[in-house]
């Protein structure tokens, strides 16, 4: 079985879009939290965009989107998005896909990543925990639901170098 990572490009964002709208963690959120068809494709063109997609045979099962900003030799880098189909988890293609990111950041930087996610998204917290992300804040009310109620988001921080 061929397993590759590549760039996604912004000609990605149908296939992306349609996982994020296939992901249960995702339904609970009014409006997908925000991702558009629109907001894909933009976000996937700005230069600040590191995405790559986990590809097997040819077919994308698995993305990290992250958005980075550089000052004063720190590179910040957001992950917005990482996205691996149901009968792909576990098999270490989430920790393919930031380990890849990492290794195309410059080492010239002191670099941090970040990822938030709804604190009842235990999955999550177990996953970025056992990468070595520790728990640095949190927003309150972050996330409006489809019932109307809101949800705090926990904020996690990993310092590569």
């Amino acid at each position: 079985m061929k397993k590759t990572i590549k760039n996604l490009k912004s000609q990605n964002h149908k296939l992306c879009y349609k996982m994020i709208k296939d992901e249960e963690s995702f339904s609970k959120f009014k409006n997908l939290n925000g991702w558009t068809l629109d907001s894909l494709k933009n976000s996937l063109k700005k230069k600040n965009t590191l995405a790559y997609g986990f590809f097997v045979e040819e077919k994308l099962v698995g993305f990290i989107i992250s958005y980075f900003v550089i000052l004063n030799k720190i590179l910040d880098l957001d992950i917005l998005l990482l996205i691996v189909q149901n009968k792909y988890r576990r098999l270490g293609i989430g920790k393919s896909l930031i380990t890849h990111l990492v290794n195309q950041c410059e080492t010239k930087y002191h670099l941090n990543i970040f990822i938030e996610f709804s604190k009842t998204n235990y999955i999550a917290k177990m996953f970025y925990t056992d990468y070595g992300f520790e728990n640095v804040s949190y927003r309150k009310e972050y996330y409006t639901l489809t019932n109307g109620l809101r949800e705090d988001a926990e904020i996690y921080k990993l310092t590569v170098r």
